[in-house]
């Protein structure tokens, strides 16, 4: 009786709207994880757990079609199966939820427009094995609580697409579930089917970091893959199109074996896209750990701790004194080298490109080697020398001219001079 009305009061369209929100981020939870009975929950009830449109499949909560099991007490099967029907007869294009609610006013449904949303949300998330979900026109890999304002508002704004799989393409598809499940885990991959994977490959790619998205230093068979995954706008054509194709040409999918190649390379190229940051992040460690003379040290992080904490504010540069405050900071075993270059290309690292870095790994040098220089003059403040200098004078018989060379020494190196420096007395 709330939303049935030709227009439902602000508080009946409060309650739909955060029914519509509890729909997508809290289901696999018995009554969306709602509690009590505010008004939201008594749309719930009489729109989604009288239907048994939202009931528990085995030992999950789910959305489910109307019929299924042969239950159906509001007899909605004849609704879901006209939309389905008028879905493969424009499976060549998408349709905006307001298309299908128009079917949904005319006979012989006539269905109000108070309940359209909860029930096309329904509906959508009951048939995701069918159906690819768009907003605004661009291919989404999951419902958002911004859809349900965008349903509630203008509901041309949501777009579906039916789509039939081939056995063929079924093959690919659990291919790539498999790899998805090994690098995510088992939860990535929301069910079996076909949609699902889709999603959970483009949710993945979604999921890499800003620099990953947009970097053009990866292997020549990893850009494309990466290429067409940020301009992925369609499941279907994703999947059993432009990535076969990208491999193997026309025809692809069609033949076992080529099957299994695709898969392979997928799985590779998407293995290469989730380490590539980490990489590049180990890169600039390693460049750092070189240039401060901590190649090989087992407890580095330690080390350069205690040797940032000795030279702390002395230098009178904001830059170095960022430099060191970050070499200080109690970060365990792995230096934050991301913060780092963060300083060193002064940008953060959501908006870093591959000229960013560059320009990072240059500063990473100079901060290094201003870093030595301010830890050997650390005694004019009273600190305690982290760096030695050191110089070596070599006179040849009777020659006059000598050969000298300087060189600087730290704390952690002094022992081992030490031993060579008795070594060079015994043998005198």
């Amino acid at each position: 009786e709330l939303l049935i009305r030709v227009s439902p009061s602000s508080n009946a369209n409060t309650a739909k709207n955060t029914l519509l929100k509890a729909m997508v981020a809290s289901e696999d939870i018995e009554r969306l994880g709602m509690t009590g009975l505010p008004a939201e929950a008594g749309l719930f009830i009489s729109l989604l757990e009288k239907t048994e449109l939202y009931r528990r499949v085995g030992r999950k909560w789910k959305y489910v079609v109307p019929g299924t099991d042969d239950i159906d007490p509001a007899e909605l099967a004849p609704l879901w199966s006209a939309t389905d029907d008028f879905l493969r007869k424009n499976a060549q294009r998408v349709v905006t939820l307001g298309e299908i609610f128009d079917v949904w006013r005319d006979p012989p449904f006539g269905i109000k427009d108070g309940v359209h949303a909860v029930l096309g949300l329904a509906y959508a998330l009951s048939r995701r094995d069918h159906l690819a979900y768009y907003r605004q026109h661009v291919f989404q890999p999951l419902w958002t609580d911004y859809d349900a304002d965008l349903l509630i508002n203008d509901p041309k704004d949501i777009q579906v697409r039916w789509l039939e799989i081939p056995a063929a393409g079924r093959k690919l598809l659990d291919g790539v579930r498999d790899v998805l499940i090994e690098l995510e885990g088992a939860d990535a991959v929301a069910s079996t089917s076909p949609l699902d994977v889709a999603r959970a490959l483009v949710a993945s790619f979604d999921a890499l970091e800003p620099w990953t998205r947009r970097t053009s230093r990866l292997d020549a068979e990893v850009l494309p893959i990466r290429d067409i995954l940020r301009h992925a706008s369609d499941p279907n054509t994703l999947l059993f199109d432009e990535l076969p194709k990208l491999f193997l040409g026309e025809d692809s999918t069609s033949d076992g074996k080529r099957i299994r190649e695709v898969i392979a390379r997928i799985g590779a190229a998407v293995r290469v896209l989730k380490g590539r940051y980490q990489g590049m992040l180990d890169e600039l460690l390693v460049l750092m750990l070189h240039e401060l003379d901590m190649d090989g040290v087992a407890d580095a992080a330690d080390v350069l701790r205690d040797r940032a904490e000795n030279v702390k504010k002395i230098s009178g540069d904001f830059d170095l004194d960022a430099f060191v405050l970050r070499l200080a900071q109690p970060l365990g075993d792995k230096v934050d080298i991301e913060s780092i270059a963060s300083l060193a290309a002064h940008k953060p690292a959501k908006d870093w490109t591959d000229a960013d870095l560059d320009r990072a790994r240059v500063e990473i040098v100079a901060f290094a080697q201003r870093f030595i220089r301010l830890e050997a003059l650390a005694i004019v403040n009273g600190r305690k020398p982290k760096r030695h200098a050191m110089a070596v004078v070599v006179g040849m018989g009777d020659r006059k001219d000598t050969r000298s060379h300087e060189f600087a020494v730290s704390d952690h190196d002094a022992q081992a001079v030490r031993e060579v420096i008795a070594t060079v007395e015994q043998a005198m």
